[in-house]
């Protein structure tokens, strides 16, 4: 009795068991179910991604940089002032070139002082005068004729650490650049750099020298010099033109009528038309009229010397004078002096002078032609 009783009691726990497994079951194949109705869903996202994986992975590298953010456009360089006051590029405001420019009636018209942004204008031998041009800012393929070389343009080429352009000198110039009187000048004597120059076949010798600034660049570069500049700036200001303007006829006596120097003021432009001997002052490179922002007249002395150019001359360039301020239609009477390495223009009451920016003629008058100096 108790056996049977047993037996049925097994029979049960069995049914529950086997009740117990089927749900079991049931119940996984319900999550698995449900599992795979979500990997399906979720299945093309992931294929793509994992795609798009394997395609960076196998992609060249030279795609992938293709394809990253690109570096922010390098910043343009600041503007810097040049030489004539202008703001340029720092390619614009280097070691600028000095070259010696002859002025005979024979070398008329010259090529590039309309685009020298300082010009120098002084007494050579004999009342004949000679330019220094000083070239920064612009790429001049004509400059010319050069001539040779005397002390005190060697001087003003010294104060502007310049590349000092010139075929020859006279003696005592030429043995002042040799025993270095002169260590931050860069010398480039014709004579012994002649491929940095040509004789144009239109002119005799000798007024048919000429260089640019592109062959100067290529002399500065095969010969390792420094291009940067080591010059004071001049004092710069913005440009006011004078309602009334008072000073629009210059007149400038240097010698004979054949060096007689005359500005008209220009009040469009505000600016300074050159004339020469009566006519228009044209450079032959580019057919424009030499017309300077600012005309300095620098009262300094001078005295014959002995070389072997017959009735030399030398100067005071290292001394003190009077000067006279052309600009803005106006004249400004003060001094010009020199002093630690560079000389400066100073109005009436002893205040450096600003001037215009823009080309800047320096007509260097002996004092014995001040009087003659008149403008209206």
């Amino acid at each position: 009795m108790i056996h049977m009783e047993n037996k049925n009691q097994l029979k049960t726990v069995l049914s529950i068991a086997a009740v117990l497994a089927a749900i079991f079951c049931a119940a996984i194949l319900y999550q698995s179910w449900k599992f795979s109705k979500t990997q399906a869903k979720a299945g093309p996202t992931f294929a793509a991604a994992q795609a798009a994986v394997e395609q960076t992975q196998s992609a060249p590298v030279q795609n992938r940089a293709q394809t990253a953010a690109q570096p922010a456009a390098a910043a343009m360089p600041a503007k810097v002032q040049a030489i004539n006051g202008l703001m340029v590029d720092p390619a614009q405001a280097q070691r600028p070139f000095a070259i010696v420019v002859e002025n005979h009636p024979r070398a008329r018209p010259q090529s590039g002082l309309s685009q020298a942004d300082v010009v120098y204008e002084a007494l050579a031998e004999g009342g004949i005068t000679r330019f220094l041009g000083i070239f920064q800012t612009q790429s001049v393929k004509n400059i010319g004729p050069v001539r040779s070389a005397r002390t005190y343009f060697n001087d003003w080429a010294a104060e502007l650490g310049a590349v000092y352009a010139h075929v020859g000198g006279n003696s005592d110039a030429l043995a002042d650049l040799r025993t270095g009187d002169y260590p931050a000048l860069a010398n480039v004597d014709q004579f012994f750099n002649g491929r940095f120059f040509w004789r144009i076949k239109t002119r005799f010798a000798p007024h048919n020298v000429y260089t640019s600034t592109s062959l100067l660049n290529s002399w500065v570069s095969a010969n390792r010099i420094s291009p940067d500049k080591s010059y004071q700036d001049y004092l710069f200001k913005a440009e006011t033109p004078a309602a009334k303007p008072s000073a629009t006829v210059i007149n400038i006596k240097f010698s004979t009528p054949q060096y007689q120097v005359k500005y008209l003021y220009d009040r469009k432009t505000n600016s300074y038309k050159r004339y020469i001997a009566g006519k228009a002052d044209i450079d032959a490179g580019n057919k424009k009229q030499i017309m300077p922002k600012n005309v300095l007249v620098q009262i300094v002395r001078n005295w014959p010397t002995q070389t072997d150019t017959f009735l030399s001359i030398d100067m005071g360039t290292h001394e003190s004078g009077d000067a006279f301020a052309f600009l803005d239609g106006t004249v400004t009477k003060g001094t010009w002096k020199y002093a630690g390495g560079r000389t400066r223009f100073f109005d009436g009451n002893g205040k450096e002078l600003a001037l215009n920016p823009g080309q800047i003629f320096i007509e260097v008058v002996p004092p014995e032609f001040e009087s003659a100096l008149n403008w209206k």
